[in-house]
């Protein structure tokens, strides 16, 4: 009996371990997209696409912007990059991917939506950028995040200046979950490009596709660890939940070809959703470069659904 105690006790303890180092790896905040190293992106979709990317990050950096700032709802200082619209009727809030930034998510797309007569707001999620934090959320924290810079935004713009938020890859997981908070302002529409359903169901996928293992006990772990120490737990939130009430016109978007989010967790959701939508697949696009690989097509849905 004591010999099967201390090998329980053992397998425990190497679970708790194994967790926590899954832990530190995907949740703590870590190295960010360096888009400049062009070494450490190699085979990548950011190297495939390098020229457009470069050309977009640098038609937002001829901007004229501003740097603003929010406190969340757990104190965090939150970082955007506000770009004004001289004659704007409405205003998109940009949000990244995991451990990536806006400028380089959206350096494609942000002028279409500057172009159709917005403010375009470039957010820096929790423990990413400027943005404070040590933990990241996989948009269950992001999307309380999201509904303080709704408020930010009507505060600055007025109650009725309509909102669209936008989001790609981890940032789309976070406006879909946002649906589900209750946001300030008139908030017209999300655009929601290659969103993962949950941080349990993408955390166990990725873990599935790096080692040869099912990855349910490993992420059982680092939900533990989730818990107590970022304040939230990895099945606290999935996005097929968020849509089954939501009432804000959303544009799906998803590489058919994507192998790192797979096109059935969009389509799930796009699936359940009762408000008005679209359900735009792209064929032949990997994770989260639909709007490269078809841009005609997609600067048009940006431009009918944003204009």
């Amino acid at each position: 009996m004591w010999i099967i105690l201390v090998i329980v006790i053992v397998l425990f303890c190497l679970w708790l371990a194994a967790g926590y180092l899954g832990f530190k790896v995907a949740i703590c905040r870590g190295r960010e997209l360096d888009i400049n190293d062009r070494e450490s992106i190699k085979g990548t979709s950011w190297d495939t696409y390098y020229t457009e990317i470069q050309e977009g990050i640098k038609w937002i950096d001829s901007q004229k912007s501003e740097d603003v700032e929010i406190v969340s709802e757990d104190g965090l200082k939150l970082h955007g990059r506000l770009i004004r619209h001289p004659d704007a009727h409405g205003i998109v809030l940009m949000f990244h991917g995991y451990r990536t930034h806006t400028e380089v998510d959206f350096s494609a797309s942000s002028h279409v939506y500057y172009g159709c007569g917005n403010h375009i707001l470039l957010i820096d999620q929790r423990a990413s950028g400027k943005s404070e934090g040590k933990y990241i959320g996989f948009g269950v924290l992001e999307s309380r995040d999201c509904k303080c810079w709704t408020e930010y935004a009507a505060r600055q713009f007025g109650e009725d200046f309509p909102i669209i938020l936008a989001g790609l890859s981890m940032g789309a997981s976070t406006v879909l979950m946002a649906s589900a908070q209750p946001l300030a302002g008139h908030i017209r529409g999300i655009v929601a490009d290659s969103a993962f359903s949950s941080p349990k169901e993408i955390i166990q996928k990725r873990i599935q596709q790096m080692y040869p293992i099912r990855g349910g006990i490993i992420t059982a772990a680092i939900g533990v660890w989730s818990r107590l120490l970022a304040g939230y737990g990895i099945r606290e939130m999935n996005v097929c939940d968020c849509m089954k009430n939501n009432h804000i016109p959303v544009l799906f978007v998803h590489g058919k070809a994507d192998s790192n989010v797979p096109v059935e967790m969009t389509e799930r959701a796009a699936k359940i959703c009762p408000a008005e939508k679209e359900l735009f697949l792209v064929e032949g696009a990997e994770h989260g470069t639909g709007y490269l690989v078809e841009n005609e097509i997609y600067v048009k849905k940006l431009q009918e659904f944003c204009s």
